[in-house]
């Protein structure tokens, strides 16, 4: 076999490789992450079951607040494919998919419980999949298909700017399809699939043009007219792809010096991108009064933000929570992966930008004119797409998501980058390796971050199989529940901390209420120090899913106020109570009498720092000259 064949297939070898491997982690995303637990995914996966259910596109106003929430106002495409994809698996209406989580936890990762934005019945979400569970799976799946074509365009990006580098390539796509966040994102129902593949595609079709020997004809004017429409179709941002592919013809008009040229492809291409996406214009007019209906989107959030970040400390926490949402935030921005994985990356990207500069400079104006035209329009799409999440960050929220159109370009500048900085003889060792790690800390945030943190509390039929005897307490609610005990935190707390507290609950009949538990905190002057509302099970085990007869360990975790004076002595109250009417349950003691309320355990409250004090030397008596 040849050399050129050899590296041909093995060029198709690490092609599959990646994509199987990709898909599988895709996968195991999507069997850990319980139903709507991706940002959005709910009000996604109610448009889809909307349209698939009536044909009709949903609409916002400002009167209801449909399922769809704010995702109403978004451009169909993804929502059509899907339905038409999916479209014949049963499922709940629209209104029907999910009950909320009253007491989620959204966008505070450092709160430890109540990750869950619904609640989840697990018998009804296990595999085999069937009706809703299935259909939303599906949705994922769909996506994740998606994702692929995006790593296929990624590969190809890198295999048109440098042809005679096909590691580069390989890389690219490999270091797109092992980061957390893009597989997060590729196993949940979001229409940010279809807008990142298209723009993907585009960028291609770009690259190829400017490499061409001779000006693009009809064919490439009809593909590409349809492509800059489905993406206006897929969001709104995909409207940014448009003068860039006219600056793009522009170019290639003056370097030709073919002005009928240019007016032939600037008709043609942006003609047809109307007919395709000019209808989308006229019906946001109609009902919004906005050709865009980014005035309704806005609206349905809320309205625009009122917190902007002031000054350099403000800006920079504002971009922390950027970078981590562009690598790995799962759930709703409320799950972190450990901190060292970050600041790996953040000297990764570091030594990747370092390096690409010292390819511009030592090695870009020895590459042929083509690669030189390509970097430079990977670098305007960059500017572009970092304009637009500059003003969303403005108008609502920095998400890194939405950073993703430019996965290509920003894959390429890393993987070049690093590239220069390797000798030669090691890179593909070097790059094997890398790829490797970075695929496994992939899987690693699948099971030690992102599964863990929608864990059931534990369970047991007996006291006897727990590992530690809980304090008694035997405080019976309504006949439905019994508070055996509670476990304390072995160790004392400090202002700030989420101090761990272990209940442990006996379910003595079944219940149709979901009912609430309450943790205060108070000082020994009866100070409130902390409180916590929940769902049992740190909102994944409401007491509509417990089994007569069965014993469940409840760890909860306590905020402690900052401004708590210490030391002190802080003890827990608790009780539970129904959120819908707000009405405490009445607790009973083992000999029935009714109980004002119940002291789970206590914990010393120390300073963080003790004061620093000096001893009077002056002073040194000896009493009885002992």
């Amino acid at each position: 076999m040849s050399n050129a064949a050899s590296s041909r297939v093995n060029r198709i070898a690490g092609f599959i490789v990646i994509v199987a491997l990709f898909v599988g982690l895709a996968a195991y995303y999507n069997y850990i992450t319980p139903l709507f637990e991706a940002p959005d995914e709910l009000q996604h996966a109610a448009f889809v079951a909307w349209l698939d259910d009536t044909g009709s596109l949903p609409e916002v106003n400002s009167e209801e607040d449909g399922p769809w929430g704010q995702e109403g106002t978004q451009a169909p495409l993804y929502y059509w494919l899907a339905a038409t994809s999916v479209g014949g698996v049963p499922h709940n209406q629209a209104d029907e998919l999910a009950e909320r989580n009253p007491h989620a936890n959204v966008g505070e990762p450092l709160r430890p419980d109540n990750k869950n934005w619904v609640l989840h019945d697990p018998e009804r979400e296990r595999w085999p999949y069937q009706g809703t569970a299935l259909y939303v799976h599906l949705l994922r799946a769909f996506s994740t298909l998606m994702a692929v074509g995006t790593l296929s365009a990624v590969y190809c990006l890198g295999r048109i700017t440098f042809p005679d580098r096909a590691d580069i390539a390989l890389g690219m796509m490999g270091l797109v399809a092992f980061t957390p966040q893009f597989i997060f994102l590729s196993s949940s129902v979001s229409n940010d699939n279809a807008v990142i593949l298209i723009s993907s595609w585009v960028l291609v079709l770009l690259a190829v043009w400017l490499r061409a020997p001779q000006l693009p004809g009809w064919l490439q004017f009809g593909t590409m007219g349809a492509l800059l429409g489905l993406a206006v179709l897929a969001k709104l941002s995909g409207l940014l792809l448009w003068p860039l592919v006219a600056a793009v013809i522009v170019l290639l008009a003056w370097r030709s010096k073919n002005l009928g040229w240019l007016l032939q492809a600037g008709l043609v291409i942006f003609g047809l991108a109307l007919i395709f996406c000019g209808w989308w214009f006229v019906r946001n007019q109609h009902l919004y009064g906005d050709l865009t209906g980014s005035s309704a989107l806005v609206g349905a959030l809320g309205g625009p933000r009122r917190d902007l970040p002031s000054g350099l400390g403000g800006a920079l926490a504002e971009f922390r929570g950027f970078r981590y949402s562009l690598w790995a935030v799962f759930g709703w921005f409320n799950i972190l992966a450990p901190q060292p994985f970050y600041w790996i990356v953040d000297a990764l990207v570091i030594g990747g930008m370092v390096g690409f500069c010292v390819f511009l400079l030592r090695s870009l104006r020895r590459q042929p004119r083509p690669t030189r035209d390509i970097v430079v329009m990977l670098f305007v799409w960059l500017a572009f797409i970092t304009a637009g999440v500059l003003y969303w960050a403005i108008l609502i929220s920095s998400q890194g998501r939405l950073a993703y159109p430019a996965l290509g370009t920003m894959a390429l500048i890393l993987v070049v980058g690093w590239a220069e900085l390797v000798p030669s003889q090691l890179r593909r060792p070097v790059g094997i390796v890398g790829l490797a790690a970075w695929g496994a800390s992939a899987l690693l945030c699948a099971v030690l971050v992102l599964k863990p943190a929608y864990a059931l509390p534990e369970r047991f039929g007996t006291l006897d199989e727990l590992t530690r005897m809980p304090s008694a307490l035997h405080v019976h609610y309504n006949d439905c529940c019994e508070l055996i005990g509670y476990i304390p935190s072995d160790q004392p707390a400090h202002p700030g901390d989420w101090v761990p507290l272990t209940l442990v609950w006996r379910s003595t009949a079944p219940m149709d209420t979901d009912y609430s538990m309450f943790v205060h905190a108070r000082t020994a002057d009866g100070e409130l120090a902390g409180q916590l509302d929940t769902y049992h099970g740190s909102g994944m085990y409401p007491t509509t899913l417990w089994r007569p007869g069965e014993i469940i360990a409840d760890t909860v975790y306590v905020p402690i106020y900052w401004e708590t004076e210490t030391p002190n002595m802080v003890q827990f109250y608790v009780g539970m109570y129904d959120s819908a009417t707000m009405q405490d349950l009445p607790a009973y003691s083992a000999e029935g009498a009714e109980l004002e309320s119940i002291i789970a355990g206590e914990v010393a409250l120390i300073p963080i720092q003790w004061p620093a004090f000096e001893l009077d030397g002056a002073t040194d008596t000896i009493f009885e000259r002992q």
